[in-house]
Parts: structure tokens; C-alpha cells; sequence
């Protein structure tokens, strides 16, 4: 029996606007041992819930708009 499987893709796109971004800011962390990954978004959700702006774990990186 031979099973077939269809895929659908889809995307959206959008144009942005650079001139109306906010500035963003990226800090690497520098650790000596764990789970970067996990220590990163953790310290992402914290800052978030300190801090003004909007905070995200990507990349290996925590990005802000709120420097």
C-alpha cells in the first residue's frame, strides 16, 4: 500500500516600513556553562517583565527596542 501525502504551502509578505523602526539593540550573553538557549529566554522573560519594550531570545542573541 502506498501512502501519498500533499503539502501545502503558504507565506505571507509584507513591505516594512525603516523609517518608522525603532532602533533595536542585541547583547550577546557570555556564559561558562548551561543551556544557553534556555538561560537566554529566561533572562529574556525577565527582562521583559522589568523593563519597558518588548524583549525576544533569537539568534542566540537578547533583542530589545528598548536599549
Amino acid at each position: 500500500m502506498t501512502t501519498q501525502v500533499s503539502l501545502n504551502t503558504s507565506v505571507e509578505m509584507f513591505p516594512i516600513r525603516l523609517e518608522i523602526m525603532p532602533k533595536l539593540t542585541a547583547y550577546r550573553l557570555s556564559t561558562s556553562g548551561g543551556v544557553i538557549a534556555a538561560m537566554g529566554g529566561k533572562l529574556s522573560y525577565r527582562l521583559k517583565r522589568t523593563f519597558p519594550g518588548h524583549w525576544t531570545w533569537t539568534r542566540g542573541r537578547v533583542l530589545t527596542d528598548s536599549p
